[in-house]
């Protein structure tokens, strides 16, 4: 089972180079894709990719594909955003700001305000997630 994990997480990664991360940004609306490799620092053995929709305005939803062992984790949101991460396959550890710590794996779920991640620094035990 992991190394179908591992497999489908490199097929979605295909298009990552490594040392980089690819975020993908489909707007409300119907307007063409946005994308582009973000200007966060990412270790050379870190291939990352997140691609986002804009569901309505002020709701997104985005999947996160990550293969690394460990990377800082920078974006900003509004002080009122809040996020919903479910892990779909593997193990996360995210060392947020103000000492918040979250550990989950497979079929886990978590809520938190997105000040408390806005600049953190993310392990992959196993690899990817």
């Amino acid at each position: 089972m992991e190394k179908e994990c591992i497999q489908e997480i490199s097929q979605k990664l295909k298009d990552v180079p490594p040392g980089k991360c690819l975020t993908i940004r489909h707007p409300s609306g119907g307007e063409a894709p946005v994308s582009g490799f973000a200007a966060q620092e990412v270790p050379e053995n870190a291939r990352l990719k997140i691609i986002t929709y804009e569901l309505y305005p002020g709701i997104e939803i985005s999947y996160n594909y990550f293969q690394a062992d460990r990377f800082p984790f920078h974006h900003c949101h509004r002080p009122s955003a809040m996020a919903i991460d479910h892990c779909c396959r593997g193990r996360i550890g995210w060392e947020m700001g103000d000492g918040l710590s979250l550990y989950f794996g497979s079929g886990d779920l978590s809520f938190h305000m997105n000040t408390k991640c806005g600049d953190s620094v993310i392990t992959l035990p196993l690899g990817y997630y």
